[in-house]
């Protein structure tokens, strides 16, 4: 797979994957945490651009990632919670 990009969010890394292969369609998200993949969520995302990524695709690209890394906190939170 190749990586579009990845950046932190507090201790966590996420990482985005072009489509494999790539009329599939779906990109890859995946949410590190110490070097170890700890969730992966595959988030369908149109490129309507013929020239490859446009801004908007980035744009949509971006806010996948995000809500991705925002349910692993959501569930580390709840895992803390209730221990």
């Amino acid at each position: 797979m190749e990586l579009i990009g990845c950046y932190h969010i507090g201790e966590y890394m996420v990482e985005a994957y072009f489509p494999e292969p790539p009329d599939q369609g779906a990109f890859s998200i995946w949410v590190l945490r110490e070097g170890h993949v700890i969730a992966e969520f595959a988030e369908p995302v149109n490129v309507e651009s013929a020239y490859g990524m446009d801004a908007e695709t980035m744009l949509r690209l971006e806010a996948a990632a995000e809500a991705a890394a925002m349910e692993v906190m959501r569930k580390d939170v709840r895992i803390l919670a209730a221990a």
